[in-house]
Order: C-alpha cells, then sequence, then structure tokens
C-alpha cells in the first residue's frame, strides 16, 4: 500500500472459454487475475487487463501488450 513508484500490473484476459478443459477449473484465471480483487493497492499501481489473452501475455496479443505499457510509460514519464 505504500509503493510510491509507478507500476504496471498486466493480467491475462483469460476470457476464451474454450481454453478449460473442466468447467469450473479456472485456477489460472482465478491465481493470475482474480487474486488482485479486494486487495487495497496503492495508488502508484495501475491494474489492466489485456482480451484474448492467456498466461503468457507477451505471445497472445504482444501488440496490445505494447500498446497498454506504452500508455502506462506516457501516463507516467513526468513522475
Amino acid at each position: 500500500k505504500t509503493l510510491r513508484v509507478p507500476t504496471l500490473v498486466v493480467k491475462p484476459g483469460f476470457d476464451d472459454a474454450g481454453f478449460y478443459v473442466e468447467e469450473g477449473r479456472d485456477y489460472m484465471r482465478d491465481l493470475c487475475s482474480r487474486s488482485w480483487e479486494g486487495i487495497p493497492l496503492s495508488d502508484s499501481v495501475e491494474t489492466v487487463s489485456i482480451p484474448g489473452s492467456r498466461l503468457f501475455v507477451m505471445y497472445d496479443r504482444p501488440e496490445e501488450l505494447d500498446r497498454a505499457v506504452n500508455a502506462f510509460l506516457e501516463r507516467n514519464a513526468s513522475r
């Protein structure tokens, strides 16, 4: 909560229903995305979810990841 350095948390979308072999067994989504819910974060922490991505966002949606990171850097360039 006291973090002062601008930090971007990139979460995979895990929005592909065909990814899950067994219904209700979406533990990776819970671990990577839902585990952040309800946690009091510092104002310096920004989270973004990349739709259409799974665990390896940089391979699944590299252009969207680049856009998210570049936008974050632009917003925080003066900090």
